[in-house]
């Protein structure tokens, strides 16, 4: 389409998707998430391609950050102890593990 802009529009999808996007904040294609709701990322910061973040709990990403390729942020996680996390007693609607979330902060400049 004539006059379209596609990095305005690529801006403009990433703030629509994020909680908080700062500016100057560039991410290659392809980027898988889970919701994208919860995830921040301060301005000046460059995510390259491939990246996967599993925003189950809170994502932030401070101010002038480089994320390489293939990184993958991952705020789910479960005991790893198999008896702290087997749920031998789950209904059965519910999964046979428990299973939690942790938030991810990374600082400015890293």
């Amino acid at each position: 389409m004539p006059g379209s802009n596609p990095e305005a529009d690529k801006t403009s999808i990433l703030k629509n998707l994020c909680e908080f996007v700062g500016d100057n904040v560039w991410i290659e294609k392809p980027f898988f998430c889970d919701y994208g709701k919860n995830i921040s990322i301060g301005k000046n910061t460059f995510i390259n391609f491939n990246c996967v973040f599993l925003d189950t709990n809170k994502i932030v990403i401070g101010e002038n950050v480089l994320i390489a390729p293939s990184v993958q942020i991952y705020t789910a996680t479960h005991p790893l102890k198999a008896v702290e996390r087997i749920n031998s007693n789950h209904k059965a609607n519910e999964a046979p593990y428990r299973t939690l979330t942790k938030p991810v902060t990374i600082d400015d400049n890293v």
